[in-house]
């Protein structure tokens, strides 16, 4: 009778933990999508808020320099996510081109990203900074 209990209380802490892990992977995908949308369409104000307080300076200086830029195309290729350390690495394919050329150019970017708490709040955060397009 005690192994039973001990068995019916280890399978409700693993269905609780399979789906907080779950949830956790969701929420990275759907946060991943946001961000790369946002990203797509120019709203760099916006897609700042997905990293850290300490990144969103340099991630808009970089944005504003990049006013040459026009982006074609950002696709996620590929999402490896670590359920232990609570990270991801996000690869990207991004297509653009200048403005002072109009040749099209394409680059393979990893994104890095980790679940974290801030200012209490907890989510995932986008800890790389944007690609250079040059």
């Amino acid at each position: 009778m005690k192994n039973l209990l001990c068995a019916v209380v280890f399978l409700a802490l693993f269905s609780f933990l399979a789906s907080c892990s779950h949830n956790v992977r969701e929420d990275l995908d759907q946060t991943v999508v946001k961000y790369n949308d946002l990203v797509r369409w120019n709203e760099m104000g916006a897609a700042s808020m997905f990293m850290p307080e300490r990144l969103r300076d340099d991630f808009l200086a970089r944005a504003n320099s990049m006013g040459n830029v026009r982006l074609i195309d950002y696709k996620i290729i590929n999402v490896r996510y670590d359920e232990i350390q609570k990270k991801a690495r996000v690869d990207v394919s991004i297509e653009y081109y200048l403005l002072s050329n109009y040749k099209a150019k394409k680059i393979l970017a990893t994104e890095e990203w980790a679940f974290v708490e801030e200012h209490g709040v907890k989510g995932w955060m986008l800890m790389s900074p944007m690609p250079e397009m040059k």
